[in-house]
Formats: structure tokens, sequence, C-alpha cells
């Protein structure tokens, strides 16, 4: 009998209509003689009336748009729903007003809304929800746009009591509370779904959560958002949420939204106390007086994926993001452009632990501290296959970590970036009892602008494992040195140090052990150094010196020799681009770009080419002086007078009947005699000072392959 009571109500069912010529005249008139399951039709017009529901089941909905029919109250209320049933309402196609009250008031109802304009309503002083005040039960809305309204908490919405809020393609737009939550709060265990909402320009004048504040919510899940412009005076100028323990947002972005207090911060979002995790969010032009420009997390466990943190600014720390405490986890993520007045350009992090992975920090800035890139301050740290690069800072140009039990980064590519003081590439300090491990990475071209600093790594206090890194081409400053208190130890081995302006290391100060490094040039695919990343192909060339060279400690678990670097070897193919059958890599051409050149090459004599890739230029012919070679460089030693003494580089060979063809002159040049007595040449070859002059500038733009 009880499976007939729908199929009744239903059958029962009517469609009351409204209207200056209806049935009825007003919607009141209209709800008082419905029954549940009824529809109420209302027609266009302004209906100056509030709307009390009750315990009925009804559909309420205007026959045209919202642009075309307004609900506009009493001037106490406008709707208002209120059950002891958990009654389902549906009410589609209007337009609420309500000044200086809250236009629709619910209590333990399920109600829907569909195709509405909320707006002016509520004022300074509405205690909350100006637009909304829902008070358990459940709302879905779709299509719904809160604009102009006006409250103490929630201007546009509030929702509490455990309520359980459902909002789909909605837009909360320039709405204002004294306090907090300028678009919606939501408090006291109410769980909240958006997808594919907007909130813009909402502000929180006194509090937090300009676009949405979020305090002892229950499960929170946020999709497809879009923030922009909204303003908060504490935290989170888009969201703030506290003590939230299932808070997850998706697929959103933010943009110019900003906090005003610089006790505060997260120009975009604040969390406290709650456990987040974020996927695929873009953050831009967001700012904040405090700390964090875009995302300040305290206290909190948070996880990151595919987030891109693009020119947000923070006056204080974490240019991009500001972590105290808790624990942070970020993954596949992009610091780009951020600025810091402080410290951590990109990220600063005082978190319990900081992992960072598969991430990239470029062209980040700590104007007026340490870590253009990173700041940490973290009990443990691991950082593994990020890439920093061309950050600044006035210490610790690409990372500064001042560690609290241990520090491991491994796998990173650390280029260009720039100190005004110490260490341009990564400083990493701590107390005699924590240890920091740093392999495998690459330190390429970073610098200091003060001369006699360290360019690439600083080291200070912990026990250090310095192993299987390229510490190549630091301007201006120490390839590795120490800052401060001396290393507690140091184990520096199976490094390849190369072409340090000042230097290759200054570790003697401190227990070492230092062996089986080298100095030569990585052998990099692709290196320019022109701060231009896009162009270097890092990876090792077949002949690179750092292939399968690092400590044999350190060999993969299938017993594979560790590379120095961060980077094995080149996977793209060895080029034979002129097709005579040798590569440029393994086939060991030295000119691939022409087909007569190759290893297997006769050598024609008189042109100036080395034809059989060998390293000698026109071998075996009477123009052969046997002291030039195809790279310019002296072919030392070399046996000139036939003797078979070979002499050293600078001594003059003993002149014999000049039956080898040479003799050194007096003046230490190198003349022909040709076997008829002296047909020398009248003209002596210019000095070659200038060369010698301009050797380290050539040198320097020749060093990558």
């Amino acid at each position: 009998m009880l499976s007939l009571i729908p199929w009744l109500v239903s059958a029962h069912a009517a469609t009351l209509t409204v209207g200056p010529e209806a049935t009825y005249t007003t919607i009141s008139s209209a709800i008082a003689a419905s029954v549940d399951g009824d529809t109420v039709l209302v027609g266009p017009g302004i209906y100056a009336e509030a709307l009390f529901l009750g315990d009925k089941t009804l559909t309420i909905s205007a026959s045209e748009s919202p642009a075309t029919t307004f609900i506009t109250g009493d001037g106490e209320y406008t709707v208002s729903i209120s059950s002891d049933d958990a009654t389902e309402t549906v009410i589609n196609g209007f337009s609420l007003q309500g000044e200086a009250h809250s236009c629709l008031t619910t209590n333990a109802t399920n109600l829907t809304l569909m195709n509405m304009v909320i707006y002016g309503c509520g004022s300074a002083l509405t205690p909350g929800g100006g637009g909304l005040n829902i008070q358990g039960g459940s709302l879905n809305m779709s299509d719904v746009t809160v604009r102009d309204n006006m409250a103490l908490d929630g201007a546009g919405l509030a929702a509490s009591d455990g309520a359980i809020i459902s909002i789909d393609g909605c837009i909360f737009q320039h709405n204002i509370a004294t306090n907090g939550g300028g678009g919606i709060s939501v408090k006291t265990g109410a769980s909240l779904s958006i997808d594919d909402t907007e909130f813009l320009d909402n502000h929180a004048n006194f509090a937090e959560g300009g676009g949405l504040w979020l305090l002892d919510a229950g499960t929170t899940s946020l999709n497809n958002l879009i923030f922009q412009d909204n303003h908060a005076w504490a935290m989170g100028g888009a969201i703030s949420a506290r003590n939230l323990s299932d808070f997850s947002i998706q697929n959103s972005s933010f943009d110019n939204n900003v906090t005003g207090a610089e006790s505060g911060g997260g120009g975009a979002i604040a969390v406290h106390s709650s456990n987040v995790s974020i996927y695929g969010l873009g953050f831009s032009g967001n700012l904040t007086a405090g700390s964090g420009g875009a995302i300040f997390s305290d206290e909190s466990v948070v996880s990151a994926d595919n987030i891109t943190l693009e020119d947000n600014t923070a006056l204080r720390n974490g240019g991009g993001w500001h972590q105290d405490r808790g624990d942070l986890s970020i993954s596949n993520t992009l610091f780009i452009r951020n600025i810091a007045g402080s410290d951590g350009g990109g990220l600063f992090s005082s978190a319990d632990s900081s992992m960072i992975s598969g991430s990239r920090l470029a062209w980040n800035e700590a104007s007026g501290g340490q870590g253009g890139g990173i700041k940490l301050m973290s009990v443990n740290t691991t950082i593994f296959e990020v890439d920093l690069q061309r950050n600044t800072a006035r210490e610790g140009g690409g990372l500064y970590a001042q560690n609290g039990a241990t520090f491991a980064m491994s796998m990173s590519i650390i280029q260009e970036n720039e100190a005004i003081f110490s260490t341009g590439g990564a400083l990493v300090i701590g107390e005699t009892t924590t240890n920091a491990t740093l392999q495998n990475n690459n330190f390429l071209g970073n610098g200091t602008l003060s001369s006699g600093e360290i360019a690439q790594i600083g080291l200070g206090g912990m026990a250090v494992d310095l192993r299987n890194n390229i510490i190549a081409d630091g301007i201006n400053g120490l390839g590795v040195g120490i800052v401060g208190e001396p290393p507690e130890s140091v184990l520096f081995t199976h490094n390849n140090i190369f072409s340090n302006d000042g230097g290759s290391h200054i570790l003697d100060s401190s227990p070492a052990t230092i062996a089986e490094n080298i100095a030569l040039d990585p052998g990099f695919v692709r290196l320019s150094l022109d701060r231009n990343f896009t162009n270097d192909d890092l990876d090792l060339m077949a002949d690179s010196p750092c292939f399968e060279t690092g400590d044999p400690s350190l060999a993969s678990p299938d017993g594979r020799a560790s590379n120095i670097g961060a980077r094995g070897l080149s996977s793209a193919p060895d080029p034979d681009s002129d097709g005579d059958g040798y590569t440029l890599v393994e086939g060991g051409d030295c000119d691939d770009e022409n087909p007569a050149v190759h290893p297997e090459a006769e050598e024609v004599c008189d042109d100036g080419i080395d034809n059989n890739c060998d390293g000698h230029v026109d071998e075996g012919c009477d123009s052969d002086t046997g002291l030039t070679t195809d790279t310019g460089e002296p072919e030392l030693p070399v046996d000139v007078d036939d003797s078979g003494d070979m002499p050293t580089s600078g001594a003059r060979d003993d002149l014999d009947s000049g039956a080898d063809g040479l003799i050194f002159g007096d003046d230490g040049h190198l003349y022909e005699i040709n076997g008829q007595g002296c047909q020398c040449s009248g003209t002596q070859s210019p000095p070659l000072w200038w060369a010698f002059a301009l050797l380290p500038l050539i040198t320097q733009r020749r060093r990558t392959p």
C-alpha cells in the first residue's frame, strides 16, 4: 500500500498559475492553495511579497526568465522554507531581491534552485547569508547568479549545521562580507561540492576568504572553478580554509586575488590545520602584503600535483607558496617569475617534511633575502628531479636550505642562478647533527656578483655527502666552498668540477674525503648558458667523461655503473648528416657536413683540413709543420730534428743540416729551409699576444660541443 503513495500524489498534482489575469494574482495565494506535488507557474512581473513554504513539497517556476520575473520580499524576508519533514522544493527561473535582509533562508529543507539571479540582498549587518542562508538540509544550485549581496559572513551564501551544498554552473560576483566569506561561508560540519563555477570580485573586508571561507566544514570538493579579483583583508584572497579533514581542489584557476594584511597571507589560498589535495591548478598575478603570494599553508598536510604558479608576489616570504609546519608534497609543478620581498622567491617552506619532485622553478626572485627559487627550513627535505634556473637572491640564488635533520637532493639541474652575495647555486647549512646528501646533480653557470664568494655550492655545519655531481662554469666564484661553520664531515668524490672562475673547491678546513674527482668538459649534447633553457640538451654524449664513471657504490640495482651528473646518455640518434657512413659520435666523424672528411679518408696535402680526423693537419706532406692540428692547439712533443729526442713544450730543437726542413731562428720563430739553402720569407709573422689575450673569451664560447 505504501508503494502507491507517490503515484497517488502525482496523480493529484496540479499546476496553479499566477499573474495579473491568472487564477491567482499572488504567489503566496497559490502556495496557500497548493498541496504536496503541485506546481506553481508564475507569469512575468514584479511580486512584492514574501513567500513562506512551510512543510510543502512544491515546484515554483517562472513561465519566462529571471529577466522578467522578480520576487522582492516584504522588508523582512523574500523566501523562507522551514520544515521538520525534509521537504523537497524546486524554485526555477526567478530574480530574488531583498534590501537589508536575506533573500532566501532554509531550515532542514532539501532545496533545488535553477536558472536564478539573487542580487541586492542583505546589508553589512545581516548576520549571515545576504543572498542565501542555508541551515541544515541540502541545497542544489545550477545556473544561478549570486551578485551584489552583503552580510557579516557569507555575503552570497552562508551554510551551516551540517548542510549539504552542491553548486554547478553558477556565478558569485561582487558580494561583500564585513568579516569573512565574501562569496560563500561554510561552517560547522556543512559539506560543499562546487563544479564549473566562477567567483569574481568578492570581498571579505576585515577577515578571511574573499571568495570562499571554510571553517570546520565537512568534505569539500572544488572542481573546474575560476577565482578572479577576489579580496580579503587577512587570509585567502580567494579561499580560506580552517580545520578541514578532507579538502580537494582540481582543474581551477586563480588570477589577481589579493590579501592586504602584512601579518596574513595567501593571495589566492590560505589553509590552516587541514588535509588538502590540489591538482591541475593555475595561479597568476596574485598578491599578498604578507607571505604566500599564491598559497599560504600552516600546520597542514598538503599534496600538490600539476600546479602552475606564475607572476605572484608576496611582500614578505614565499612569492609563490609559503608553508609553515605540517607536511608538504609537490610534484610536476612550475614556479615561474614569482617575487618575495624577503625569502623564498618561488617557495618558502618550514614544514616538518618537504618533498619536491619533477618540478621547475625559474626566474623567481627573493629580492631582499635568501633562496631565489626555494628557501627551506624544514626538518626533513627531499628534492628529486627539480630544475632551478635563473633564480636570484641575496644569498642562495637557486636554493637556500637551513636544514633541521636531513636534506637530500638528486637528479636535479641548478643552472644560471645568481646571488648578490654568497652562493648563486645552492647554499646548504645545518647543525652538526644534520646530514646533507647531494648526488647526481648538475650545477651549471651559477654565479655571484661579489668577488671572492662561492658561485655554485656553499656548505656549512652538517655532515655532507657530495658525489656524482657536475659542477661547471661557475661565474665569479668558487665551485664549492664553506659558509659559516665548516661541515662536520665531507665525502667529496666522483664529481666533475670544470671551469669555475674562482677555482674548483675549498674544503680543506673540514674533515674531508676528497678523491677521484675530474675536471673535464662534461660532454653535454648542447649547453648554451644564454638564459634560454629551451635550447639546452643536458643529456650526455657517448664520449662524455661523465658516462658510467660515477661512484661504483651508487651503481643501479641491475649493476649498471652510475653516471656523473643528473642525466644519462642521449637517446637522440647518432647523426651522419653528410652520408659518408661515419656518424658524429660513435663513427668519429670530425666534420659531419663534409663527406670527404672521415676517419678513413686520405689526407689531402696543403688544404689546411684534418681529412682523416686523427687530430693532425696535412701530416706526411712537405708542408706539414708538425705543430698544428685542426683545433689550432700546439701538438707537442714533436721530433723536429730527427734526433729521436722529444723537446718539451717551449724547448728549441737542435739545428742540423736541414734534412727535416725546419729550423728555429734566434727570434723564436719557425723557418722553412726546403733543402736548397735558406729561402726564408722576408716577412715575419705578426706577434700572437692578441690571440692569447682573447683565448679565455674564445674558449669560454667554445666550451659546449
